[in-house]
């Protein structure tokens, strides 16, 4: 599954998510995939700055909230409680 993530300074690079049911998500900017350094992607933006980005797990739900810079996004919305059934 691909999720576009729309942030500002990213605007035209078509960063998004890439998450299977059996495998860790991947971050893709401009197409290409980014590697993780010590659990973080670090990308620069369109301006030329260097931002952290992590993925913050959320408890029972495969997919995780998104956090750029000190800003979190949330990707998906929450499982309701009837879907974990």
């Amino acid at each position: 599954m691909e999720i576009p993530v729309q942030y500002s300074g990213f605007e035209g690079r078509g960063l998004s998510i890439k998450s299977g049911l059996l495998s860790d998500p991947t971050l893709w900017v401009d197409g290409a995939r980014v590697e993780k350094a010590k659990g973080s992607w670090f990308l620069v933006d369109n301006i030329g700055r260097s931002i952290e980005v992590r993925l913050k797990p959320r408890p029972f739900d495969p997919m995780p909230r998104l956090q750029i810079g000190s800003e979190v996004i949330q990707l998906t919305a929450p499982l309701k409680p009837y879907e974990y059934i």
